[in-house]
């Protein structure tokens, strides 16, 4: 949970700023922590010996292996040696791939009222920030569903095929579902699940 709270206090953070005078220094603020973050870890890994000193850890894996492993993990790396806290793979939660995802994430924001003009030809992109957490909770069902070996399959076979069409269902349904119903159901529940504890205070303070 630690290497959430960076993200969090980044968001707090921008949530107090006005995000429209702002834009164009998110941007380049976000450019710079990528470039601090993932551009360190890149250094330390390809030009300083990082990579060789996993291989060494790692003899029973072949290098090409080893590179798809770093490139993604599930919250944690290996505490066999410090070396691992200077990758930056998704998902690793390194300090170097905290920083370089809050500056991808903050770029984006910038980016994203950067492009305020073009909102219409936006909408599907729009559509998914809506329905945020549905959309993440769908898809993960949707892997689960296809059970650990399909992916798998697929992602050997075909990179990026999974990702494509995730990436396509997800703009389709989002948009659909926003032009039709509105909020998402996740969405609505999380909001009446908040906003019901106000709403009981403020009767209370009425009588």
């Amino acid at each position: 949970m630690l290497t959430w709270i960076p993200f969090l206090l980044a968001g707090m953070a921008l949530g107090r700023l006005d995000l429209r005078a702002v834009r164009g220094r998110l941007v380049g603020i976000g450019a710079a922590l990528g470039l601090l973050g993932y551009g360190t870890s890149w250094l330390a890994m390809n030009v300083f010996g990082g990579f060789e000193r996993i291989l060494s850890l790692s003899e029973q894996f072949t290098p090409e292996l080893v590179r798809m492993m770093l490139k993604s993990n599930y919250g944690v790396v290996p505490t066999t040696d410090p070396i691992y806290l200077l990758t930056a793979g998704a998902h690793s939660g390194t300090p170097l791939e905290v920083i370089g995802a809050t500056g991808v994430a903050t770029a984006v924001i910038g980016l994203c009222l950067l492009a305020e003009p073009l909102r219409g030809a936006l909408t599907p992109l729009a559509s998914v920030g809506a329905l945020a957490l549905t959309a993440y909770v769908g898809h993960l069902l949707v892997l689960k569903a296809l059970g650990p070996d399909h992916p798998a399959q697929l992602l050997e076979q075909q990179p990026y095929v999974p990702l494509v069409l995730l990436v396509l269902a997800t703009l389709a349904l989002t948009t659909v579902w926003r032009h039709l119903l509105g909020r998402g159901p996740l969405e609505w529940g999380l909001h009446h699940l908040s906003s019901g504890p106000a709403k009981l205070i403020r009767r209370g303070g009425n009588r």
